[in-house]
């Protein structure tokens, strides 16, 4: 690993969730970041420390894989993207099967009224849960879940279900064969 990786880390460590704390900055070495740089990342993902911390550990991770000995402004730049995407990737891991399964429904939908999801989760429960073992949920519960994509920036509802980031899936052959 390289030592701007290091560094880092070690800030972000260091940090807990705040990279503007002059405390963790100490532990980075001079010129890996600069402070504008870091101020950059703030304005950038207003403030939310989550996103603070991915976006510099992806700024990190581009340096790492383009060989270079700081990070710069490009990196900066490039991170935003990357740490969102991971973010969602995380949060879509992190949820139940349930969730997982609306979500993929939708991403392979393209956009879809409550009408057709809940039609095409119709279509598939019956074959999709008896091979987990689980029981297929009801509409109301549907709508819970559904919500909770929301909340989780996975997905968008204005008259129709949206993907927010379609690159981010769970493939529903996956799912079928679990």
């Amino acid at each position: 690993m390289s030592d701007v990786l290091d560094a880092a880390l070690t800030h972000l460590v260091e940090s807990e969730a705040n990279v503007d704390d002059a405390r963790a900055r100490r532990e980075l070495p001079s010129g890996v970041v600069t402070r504008e740089q870091l101020e950059e990342i703030v304005d950038e993902v207003a403030g939310v420390a989550r996103k603070e911390i991915q976006a510099l550990w992806q700024a990190a991770l581009l340096v790492e894989e383009r060989d270079h000995s700081e990070i710069g402004s490009d990196d900066v730049a490039d991170s935003y993207e990357r740490a969102q995407r991971y973010i969602l990737e995380q949060n879509l891991a992190s949820l139940p099967f349930h969730h997982q399964l609306l979500y993929e429904l939708i991403r392979v939908g393209g956009g879809l009224t409550a009408g057709e999801l809940h039609d095409r989760y119709e279509a598939v429960a019956d074959d999709v849960y008896r091979r987990r073992g689980l029981t297929p949920i009801s509409e109301r519960s549907r709508r819970l879940k559904l919500s909770k994509l929301e909340d989780y920036e996975l997905i968008e509802y204005d008259c129709i279900y949206r993907s927010i980031k379609p690159g981010c899936d769970v493939s529903i052959n996956r799912l079928m064969t679990r």
